[in-house]
């Protein structure tokens, strides 16, 4: 019922062609490993977490998502916070 709900409110919509957008970013694996790769280099270069966000191209979001579900990235993250803090010092 609810797949056939959904169908026909798709077919109520009419989109032109140039509205419709491809994703910004990939969704692979290696296109999201490589994102994060991204991240914490330009992360540990200009050490805010919004300006990162907006270099890359994506949203703040993502990187606490990131956070909670990577315990690598947040390795990494937490490790390039600490060298900052102690070079800051």
């Amino acid at each position: 019922m609810y797949l056939n709900r959904k169908y026909n409110e798709f077919n109520r919509k009419t989109l032109r062609t140039e509205d419709i957008q491809n994703r910004q970013h990939a969704n692979t694996i290696e296109a999201v490993t490589k994102r994060k790769l991204d991240f914490l280099i330009i992360y540990a270069l200009v050490k805010s977490v919004s300006k990162t966000c907006e270099y890359i191209g994506i949203k703040d979001q993502t990187h606490y998502q990131w956070l909670r579900k990577d315990l690598a990235f947040k390795r990494d993250f937490c490790k390039i916070q600490k060298n900052s803090n102690e070079n800051n010092e």
